[in-house]
């Protein structure tokens, strides 16, 4: 079985971008970023409020730090996308939809695109979820989050008939 789609680079994107974000390098980065945030912002609070007593420039520095941090926290998804988007961007050369398509073999699970073929043996698919926007699969060696948008499918029973044929090929059935 055969599906075929055009991904934008924003599909691909937040692709990476998931990876990016569940991996331990990705929550590593997030967790330094906050609390190098908490420090600085804790540090130039009480740089400023250091000529008051301790009971208002300690309070204050702290506070200053717990808002850092949360806001890091917050803002590292947006600042990740904004990178991860260059270089999808850089990589693919241009902007425009990418024509994907997604074979089903016996073998293997077999990609396409930007005259490139990726065969994933079937050892190799980690997971797999079909959740309403799309069915993704995810592989190791290479690693990789594939995602077939639910409109790639003419029809709800040709999903269920791709998702039906990616269990039985899988190593858990």
């Amino acid at each position: 079985m055969r599906v075929s789609f055009h991904a934008t680079v924003d599909e691909i994107t937040d692709a990476h971008l998931r990876l990016l974000l569940e991996s331990n390098a990705g929550r590593r980065d997030r967790a330094i970023g906050s609390v190098m945030t908490a420090i600085a912002s804790a540090g130039v609070v009480f740089f400023f409020m250091r000529r008051l007593t301790w009971l208002i420039a300690m309070p204050m520095a702290v506070l200053a730090g717990g808002l850092g941090y949360g806001l890091f926290g917050r803002e590292y998804r947006k600042i990740a996308r904004k990178r991860v988007r260059k270089v999808v961007v850089e990589q693919l050369g241009h902007e425009t939809p990418v024509a994907i398509s997604v074979t089903i073999d016996p073998d293997a699970l077999v990609v396409e695109q930007l005259d490139s073929t990726i065969r994933f043996g079937w050892d190799r698919i980690t997971d797999l979820k079909d959740l309403p926007p799309a069915v993704e699969l995810r592989a190791i060696r290479p690693i990789s989050l594939m995602r077939v948008p639910a409109r790639a499918f003419p029809s709800m029973s040709d999903r269920a008939a791709f998702v039906r044929l990616l269990r039985e090929h899988l190593p858990t059935g």
